[in-house]
């Protein structure tokens, strides 16, 4: 199993390789998952990508099969970058491109800033310039309730009361199947992990995980998400204000689709990804 030893914590990622012949001078891409994933949910990206990129992905600390932390720190996202330089630095990787959805694109974002030599683009998915209150509080609310729901969760199957309940309990599975495929058979204490961390994180009100920086970002950035996301309110024209920040900028929105965009739809993900690529490759256009 590879695995980096950071600041004492094993860390776990993946590592998909093209045939040789294909990736020439290419630049790794290195997928990075939201809080509540991990490197097992990024299988689809690493196979579609990794024909023509080398491409990793990697369980950020306490996830996935990466050591667990009794308390995520208030820099977690901060901590999860280091990790991702520590393991380009190991692996020789270079300039790469960093393609992090959710929680992956703050990640992916605070490594733009704090390493520009080891970043030569930069994809955010879903990924807004701050983090809302009343957002967090929402998600909050739902895992909560999710998490105190597991021990009904036969009886809900057995006497559903109403169409409404076994529709609610269908979606209680796809979502606790989906976290077990991500850690394990510990997931509830990973998502209550995270959980708390957001809840630290709105007690002082909206947070700015960039600290009001995003313009010092100096590589191309392409911003992308759905209209219809279900977990970030007003999504659209929260990215339109942050791609009036960041200098170098590309925007993709789409108008069907849920959080993150990646998952939601992601044949015009990855056609958006494509585009972004070339244009790395060859910014002057030149055909």
């Amino acid at each position: 199993m590879p695995t980096l030893i950071h600041h004492g914590l094993h860390i776990y990622y993946r590592e998909e390789r093209p045939p040789r012949r294909a990736a020439g001078g290419r630049p790794a891409l290195i997928f990075l998952p939201g809080n509540t994933a991990s490197s097992a949910n990024l299988g689809s990206e690493l196979r579609y990508f990794g024909h023509r990129f080398r491409c990793l992905a990697l369980d950020p600390p306490g996830t996935g099969r990466s050591a667990r932390l009794t308390v995520w720190p208030a820099d977690w996202w901060m901590l999860t970058a280091g990790v991702v330089a520590a393991l380009m630095e190991r692996l020789d990787l270079g300039p790469a491109v960093l393609v992090g959805s959710s929680g992956g694109g703050i990640v992916a974002l605070l490594l733009a800033l704090e390493r520009s030599d080891l970043v030569t683009g930069v994809v955010a998915d879903s990924c807004p310039p701050q983090l809302r209150t009343a957002d967090l509080r929402a998600q909050i609310a739902a895992r909560r309730e999710l998490l105190d729901r597991r021990r009904d969760e036969s009886a809900a199957v057995q006497h559903p009361r109403s169409a409404d309940s076994l529709g609610g309990f269908m979606r209680r599975q796809s979502l606790t199947w989906f976290w077990r495929r991500a850690h394990g058979p510990d997931w509830p204490a990973v998502i209550e992990a995270d959980t708390d961390f957001l809840e630290r994180l709105v007690r002082d009100g909206d947070h700015d995980p960039f600290g009001g920086h995003l313009d010092q970002v100096r590589c191309p950035v392409l911003l992308s998400g759905s209209l219809e996301d279900d977990v970030i309110g007003d999504l659209g024209a929260r990215l339109e204000e942050m791609a009036l920040t960041v200098p170098d900028c590309r925007l993709f929105l789409w108008p069907e689709g849920a959080h993150p965009l990646m998952w939601s739809a992601p044949v015009p993900f990855r056609r958006a990804v494509d585009d972004f690529l070339v244009d790395l490759a060859d910014p002057t256009g030149t055909p």
